[in-house]
């Protein structure tokens, strides 16, 4: 773990601007890496900051830094507790699925085939202490089929697949949940051009059928083409809301340089 990585990744909570950020990084050694995190926090803890380690597993270590005093205020806000205890949520009556950016750090876990992962989204529904195997072998059959995975089967694991064919796994296990907000980040970061299309598509067919899908991008020839309404962030505000079907590059590209709604920033 390096000092590019952490202001790489880690940029806006460095600077006050969130509360926290997570990432990946190589970890083969995982004493040594505890080490690293002794050594960080010992130097970001008079800065308000702290650096731990969500989870370590296959040689990559998911790192979670963040400022103590703002992680607290913001637990402490209603909204927030209601969202943690998804009484609130449930009380709306919203379902809602996410396809993260680090697809086997937070969306999948490589060990496992795709029924296994399948599984991670529908064990809660079981009655009993036994595990229900049939609908996650079935949904995983019928991704494998329908997004045409290439793998010699759903229990091999999903690590040793290409990154298209993983997001295919991710996406259609998300998408299979029914939500009423399908929310993605970097969908398609990395992939080739004929897998990229496919997310595409799917993510064109469910805002189709009425479901609201946030779609969290930079590309933005894609973003003017699949979206109906762009929110611009730009220092960690946003700095506008534009209709996707009459802007263009040149009025997005001004937003990306403004701050608090329109100030310049200079």
């Amino acid at each position: 773990m390096s000092e590019y990585q952490i202001i790489r990744f880690c940029a806006p909570t460095l600077a006050g601007l969130k509360t926290a950020s997570l990432f990946c990084c190589d970890a083969p050694d995982e004493a040594e890496l505890l080490g690293q995190l002794r050594h960080w926090n010992t130097s970001l803890a008079p800065k308000g900051l702290r650096m731990l380690p969500l989870r370590i597993w296959n040689g990559r270590a998911l790192i979670y830094l963040y400022r103590p005093k703002a992680l607290a205020r913001d637990l402490a806000c209603e909204d927030a507790a209601c969202l943690l205890n998804g009484s609130g949520i449930r009380k709306s009556g919203i379902a809602m699925s996410f396809v993260p950016e680090d697809r086997l750090g937070m969306g999948l876990v490589g060990s496992m085939g795709m029924t296994g992962n399948m599984m991670l989204r529908s064990w809660r529904k079981g009655h009993g202490v036994f595990l229900n195997r049939k609908d996650p072998e079935d949904l995983a059959q019928r991704i494998w089929q329908e997004l045409e995975v290439v793998t010699p089967s759903t229990s091999f694991p999903v690590r040793r697949m290409s990154g298209g064919n993983v997001q295919k796994v991710l996406v259609g296990r998300e998408i299979a949940q029914a939500p009423a907000v399908l929310m993605t980040a970097y969908a398609v970061r990395g992939l080739d051009i004929n897998t990229s299309y496919t997310i595409y598509n799917l993510l064109t067919e469910q805002k189709m059928k009425g479901i609201a899908v946030m779609y969290v991008g930079e590309d933005l020839d894609v973003l003017l083409e699949l979206c109906d309404r762009i929110v611009v962030l730009c220092g960690g505000q946003v700095s506008g809301v534009v209709d996707a079907r009459t802007a263009d590059k040149r009025q997005i590209g001004a937003l990306m340089t403004r701050m608090e709604g329109g100030k310049t920033d200079e």
